[in-house]
């Protein structure tokens, strides 16, 4: 006898159309009104105009690359950052422009305290050190954590100010060596950006275009293009980041076949571009990742 535990609520969903639900507009996925349309509606019909590859390839990218490292300190912090990428690109193909920006803040954030602990634990001196590290590890998971003070002062901030947060840590990793100056500027510059659509002015139901109804969107290629540009831009720190740390702790990786396979996922971006007759790279420092490779 075959066991089919989950039979009667797929009968149940099926006969309810729940994606489609006539009863519940708000959580009908698949309505098309006037002013706009449900998430997997315009999803599905936009493919081919919005294809979501601009995107997707880069996390994947992001992914294997991530996997080709040791399980460093920065292991899990930078796996929660390649899950909220995922999550802001969904957003993002189905029209909710500004809930994708914000959630980059907190891909960079993770990522940057990843680097932070990594730092901390390879220039530990001792196996005491190295074990009070990953208890501070466990610390920041469960919201514990406090930057210790001669820390603080290295960078020049006040003792009170004990978050890790990406004002500390872009200091911090910056007077440690770890990102260069520019790179610094580069985060900041996005983290700016992706911070005024937490504020009032940058709110979507203040446009003309925004749908009345909250539970629809109405896909705007100028927003489109502008948070595609910032994943992007984001993306491409993180790969550059990763290649740092495979060149550190895992050089003989750098030339192998995989690795060379995986970066020649960037180049396909420009070729799908004419294939597919859409622009896809919206981001100069892809752009420049994408030139870098194209010669592997």
């Amino acid at each position: 006898m075959v066991n089919r535990p989950n039979s009667k609520i797929e009968n149940r969903q099926r006969e309810h159309n729940c994606l489609e639900c006539p009863l519940v507009p708000c959580i009908n996925l698949r309505r098309v009104a006037e002013e706009g349309a449900g998430e997997l509606y315009v999803l599905e019909s936009l493919r081919g105009q919005y294809p979501p590859c601009h995107s997707g390839i880069l996390i994947y990218v992001i992914c294997r690359l991530h996997s080709l490292l040791p399980q460093l300190p920065s292991f899990w912090l930078i796996l929660q950052s390649i899950r909220d990428l995922r999550t802001s690109t969904f957003l993002l193909i189905t029209g909710h422009y500004r809930a994708s920006l914000i959630i980059l803040r907190s891909v960079l954030e993770v990522f940057l305290a990843g680097l932070y602990f990594d730092y901390k634990y390879f220039t530990a001196t001792s196996d005491e050190e190295k074990e009070m590290i990953i208890n501070q590890i466990e610390q920041f998971y469960e919201e514990k954590y406090e930057v210790p003070k001669e820390e603080l002062r290295e960078v020049g901030f006040r003792f009170e100010r004990k978050r890790l947060d990406y004002h500390f840590l872009l200091e911090w990793l910056f007077k440690k060596n770890v990102i260069t100056g520019g790179l610094k500027n580069a985060i900041n510059k996005i983290i700016g950006e992706v911070n005024d659509y937490i504020h009032v002015k940058k709110l979507e139901v203040v446009k003309v275009s925004c749908p009345r109804c909250p539970s629809l969107v109405k896909p705007d290629v100028d927003e489109y293009r502008n948070a595609v540009r910032l994943f992007q831009d984001t993306a491409s720190i993180l790969i550059e980041i990763l290649l740092a740390h495979i060149k550190q702790f895992a050089p003989d990786r750098l030339e192998i076949k995989e690795t060379h396979e995986v970066l020649g996922y960037l180049v396909t971006l420009k070729e799908l571009e004419k294939e597919l007759k859409v622009k896809l790279v919206f981001s100069g420092r892809l752009m420049n990742l994408i030139s870098r490779f194209t010669v592997l």
